[in-house]
């Protein structure tokens, strides 16, 4: 079995789309509305893992509780800077922690904690 994608049901897709694409660095790879009131948009980082960005109309959109992601990043200090230029809120400022990784946490646009993590 091999892991395929992730989907995340959203308020606004777009706002979604641009900070998965802009800020997280992901391509988006397809948008589409398959059915009335619905939208989905796929996104890829360069390894083929994808995040799927859903909005339906009639479905309540992700609460953010129970489900977090994780991204590594070149630099936590890189990314910090790229956190606060973007007003993303971040739940946990950066810190190395026992096995020397270092980590913060933020928040995308529905909640969703975000690991970012140099390793």
């Amino acid at each position: 079995m091999k892991f395929s994608a992730v989907s995340i049901s959203t308020r606004d897709i777009d706002q979604s789309v641009a900070f998965y694409q802009n800020i997280i660095g992901l391509e988006l790879y397809a948008m589409s509305s398959p059915f009335p009131g619905q939208k989905i948009a796929v996104l890829k980082d360069g390894e083929g893992n994808s995040i799927e960005l859903v909005h339906n109309e009639n479905t309540k959109p992700f609460a953010g509780e129970g489900i977090k992601l994780s991204f590594v990043v070149d630099q936590i200090g890189t990314a910090e800077e790229l956190m606060k230029e973007n007003s993303v809120p971040v739940i946990a400022m950066p810190k190395t922690l026992k096995n020397g990784v270092k980590a913060m946490i933020v928040q995308d646009p529905n909640g969703l904690e975000l690991t970012l993590v140099e390793e």
